[in-house]
């Protein structure tokens, strides 16, 4: 029933639905970019940083041959890394293979790292003009409300893909068909307030002809997970100690040691100022962070490593007020992974976007 509804739908996106610059002269690379982009993150939030990356990096070569660091500088703010992690991996891999286009089968497309089924769909759809029906968080939404289905189960999903993928052949323009049906969950049927007297499709909408778009989807509460941490800031003449992570969360990021609230501030470190406490949110976890200014109490003759760590703050850290991370504290200290770094260095590094607001209020 719903491709009875295609020409009132396509005639809805092409004349109230939004444009976006991922939009005009769709190529496989742009699709790639901005779908991955959109994982996880708000549409108006994207679209400053998909232009400024692909300004950046117009192709796949240019991404290839760019550094790790300069990658995540680039995604600095939207989140959730290891998107741009396997971008990257992604981006060398191809151009390793003398590939300077993304690959057009949907099963080929799945092999790449980062990669799923629906965007696979996307880019096959909405770049090479190939039917493969798009099943995305938005497009789940209004296909639950249309069945009025309680809950999403692998069923409902499983149901539902092979609906649309059986729909999509019969459609001229899959791409087109994907775009609308996706800025249709996102505009319209939206997670709350849904507007359904402007909905194109709502008059065999189940859930709507019972009354019930506000009960479904059903609300699933998250349980999040909270703490408070200091953010410690310490301070060596013009240069500031920084942590690299080469695993766990923020791997591939500098930011400051970090250690409970509860515990008490580094001893033989005085406070010069804190500075105004940041929310740092991911996945379901939030953090409290107060960032606090350290500056040594006194010069202490014990021996540095390399680029002018002391080791008594290393075994502070690392033992006796325990390097604090989601999850427990660290269990070591690798030593390389430390680094004091100017403020004007701090500007070419990657740095999750609570720890630059940090650096901002610094001067850096």
């Amino acid at each position: 029933m719903l491709l009875s509804h295609w020409p009132s739908l396509k005639k809805w996106f092409l004349l109230e639905s939004m444009e976006y610059p991922w939009g005009e002269n769709p190529t496989g690379y742009s699709v790639w970019i901005s779908e991955i982009m959109l994982q996880q993150t708000q549409v108006k939030a994207v679209i400053p940083y998909f232009l400024a990356w692909m300004r950046e990096y117009p192709s796949i070569e240019s991404l290839a041959q760019a550094s790790e660091e300069e990658v995540m500088r680039s995604w600095e703010g939207l989140g959730y890394y290891s998107r741009a992690r396997n971008i990257h991996k992604t981006s060398k891999h191809l151009f390793s293979l003398g590939q300077k286009e993304l690959p057009k089968k949907y099963d080929e497309l799945l092999a790449l790292p980062g990669i799923g089924p629906y965007t696979a769909a996307a880019i096959c759809s909405i770049a090479f003009g190939l039917p493969h029906a798009v099943l995305d968080a938005n497009v789940k939404r209004l296909c639950q409300r249309w069945g009025a289905h309680e809950d999403w189960t692998a069923r409902e999903e499983k149901l539902w893909t092979t609906r649309l993928d059986s729909i999509i052949k019969d459609i001229s323009e899959p791409g087109l068909f994907n775009c609308a049906l996706m800025q249709l969950g996102q505009l319209v049927c939206k997670k709350s307030n849904p507007q359904c007297e402007i909905c194109p499709v709502s008059i065999n909408c189940k859930a709507y002809q019972q009354g019930r778009t506000a009960e479904i989807p059903k609300v699933k509460k998250k349980s999040v997970k909270m703490w408070d941490s200091w953010a410690l800031i310490y301070r060596s003449e013009d240069k500031i100690l920084m942590e690299y992570r080469d695993s766990g969360i923020g791997r591939g990021l500098w930011s400051f040691p970090r250690i409970s609230k509860e515990e008490p501030l580094p001893r033989g470190w005085r406070a010069l100022m804190e500075l105004k406490p940041l929310n740092h949110a991911f996945t379901t976890n939030r953090e409290r962070l107060y960032p606090v200014v350290l500056e040594r109490e006194a010069a202490e003759s014990m021996g540095t490593l390399g680029k002018g760590v002391d080791v008594a703050d290393h075994g502070l850290l690392a033992a006796e007020r325990g390097g604090y991370i989601p999850g427990g504290s660290l269990p070591g200290v690798v030593f390389s992974t430390w680094e004091w770094v100017s403020l004007d260095q701090l500007r070419d590094r990657a740095v999750p976007a609570v720890y630059r607001r940090m650096i901002l209020s610094l001067g850096g």
